[in-house]
């Protein structure tokens, strides 16, 4: 299958987009309530550039660049774009047909890609492009925190806002090093030329971008074939082999892993050691996150650190072992004996996984129940084995209808068709229309000592906030 192509080409070629980021101008973001384009547009801003930007429905992040002092237009217009304008940047959500792409289009002004001016602001820099399909944001916010403390004042753009660094998801150090996310969306990270880069893991879960498991890895490969080749890729050993990702890049490549690895690591449910070639362990590393997961991302960024920028091996202990988490990444809301309630944004199956088995890692003799809302009907509708599979990790489920669902609720929507199998399969469930009625629903057969996971990524983070606000 022939991969789809959503988001509009460039209308510049990448000298010109270097160049028309290169001083302060005139740029209006479209799409600019992504964490990504938010964190990219409150960068340039407060570099000088003069930024505007739009998104359909105006969210909690779009509301964060609006108090930055960044004009946010609700909806998606001709009427968003200033008549004083130099640019535009597109987020990669963004279809072709955009009122606002069409404006812009006829007014003969330069249209960028998200990841081409990302690209273009990270040029000149020491820059770690950290891709995967799971892990991404805690990865980077990992290796960002390391640099920081290594006193290398590092660049960076994630998708997520880390508390401890305060500057939320972007920030503005003048040192060497850059770190940004490198999104499979659209298959936007093949826009970008990194001289260092770390893969996490590969799963099908952007079906919109990709055909297939074949198209997918191949994109992986010309991502890794982009890499700078005096620069470095850090992945998991079984990752490498099973991509050939020494034969699709120029550039060294480190595998990690527990044996045939060109890094060996031992692994436990809180923390890692290196166990270098010639006999010696590093430090024993302790995580505070939880999950088997973040462990093996703190181990790529980790070695990451260490053999690009020849970071202190105790400096990188401190580090992690001080990382606190990103916001929505297993985020405790209330933590107490009678009640705990945790906010994630997992989305995918692996995700969900992963974060139910952490908590139950965590509470092994308390009730686990999951609050989940789906990202949208049609993705979602794919993927229904696996989340239910994935869901049933937990004793209670309740599902909120997704957001973009505009049949009633009782239909083929992809919260009613999970909840009807987990009745069937004789879970306790709900759904929901909204998050108050969610709310409700869970307050209502709530038991002392129920550790609630609320995931997704949509209107569903209201629910744990509203959620532990009850319980207080």
């Amino acid at each position: 299958m022939k991969r789809k192509e959503r988001t509009p080409a460039a209308s510049i070629d990448s000298e010109s987009i270097r160049k028309l980021l290169a001083t302060p101008t005139k740029l209006h973001f479209v799409g600019v309530g992504g964490l990504g384009m938010s964190g990219l547009a409150g960068l340039l801003a407060r570099g000088g550039f003069k930024v505007t930007g739009s998104e359909e429905t105006l969210s909690d992040e779009s509301r964060r660049v609006a108090s930055a002092g960044i004009p946010v237009h609700e909806g998606h217009d001709s009427s968003a774009l200033p008549d004083e304008l130099d640019g535009v940047v597109v987020a990669a959500s963004i279809d072709e047909g955009n009122p606002e792409l069409e404006a812009a289009r006829s007014r003969g002004l330069p249209i960028v890609r998200y990841a081409e001016a990302l690209a273009a602001v990270a040029a000149g820099r020491e820059s770690v492009a950290v891709a995967g399909t799971y892990g991404k944001t805690t990865t980077a916010a990992m290796l960002l925190l390391i640099l920081r403390e290594a006193g290398l004042d590092p660049g960076a753009v994630i998708g997520g806002i880390v508390p401890q660094l305060r500057a939320g998801d972007n920030r503005d150090g003048k040192g060497r090093p850059f770190v940004m996310e490198a999104s499979e969306h659209a298959a936007s990270f093949e826009l970008m030329r990194p001289r260092h880069a770390i893969i996490t893991n590969l799963g099908l879960d952007n079906p919109e971008s990709f055909g297939s498991a074949d198209a997918l890895r191949q994109a992986f490969r010309r991502f890794a074939g982009a890499i700078d080749p005096a620069g470095l890729l850090v992945t998991t050993s079984a990752l490498a082999r099973d991509l050939d990702l020494r034969g699709a890049s120029k550039c060294r490549v480190l595998g990690i892993g527990p044996r045939r690895s060109d890094v060996r690591i031992r692994v436990d449910d809180d923390g890692f050691l290196v166990l270098f070639p010639d006999g010696r362990r590093g430090p024993r590393v302790r995580l505070s996150v939880p999950g088997r997961h973040n462990v093996i991302n703190a181990a790529m960024a980790a070695i990451s650190a260490q053999a690009a920028f020849d970071v202190d091996v105790e400096v990188v202990r401190s580090a992690l072992e001080g990382f606190r988490g990103v916001a929505r990444r297993f985020e405790y809301r209330l933590e107490g004996e009678s009640a705990c309630v945790i906010d994630d944004s997992a989305l995918h199956p692996t995700e969900i996984e992963a974060t139910l088995l952490a908590a139950r890692h965590l509470f092994p003799h308390r009730r686990l129940v999951a609050v989940f809302q789906p990202r949208g009907h049609e993705s979602s509708l794919r993927s229904h084995s696996g989340l239910l599979n994935a869901l049933s990790f937990a004793d209670e489920v309740h599902l909120l209808r997704e957001r973009q669902a505009k049949v009633p609720l009782s239909q083929e929507t992809t919260a009613f068709r999970l909840s009807e199998s987990l009745t069937r399969l004789g879970f306790r469930s709900s759904l929901s229309e909204d998050p108050a009625s969610c709310v409700d629903a869970v307050f209502r057969q709530m038991r002392r000592g129920d550790v609630t996971v609320v995931m997704g990524t949509g209107e569903v983070g209201a629910v744990s906030h509203d959620l532990a606000r009850l319980l207080r």
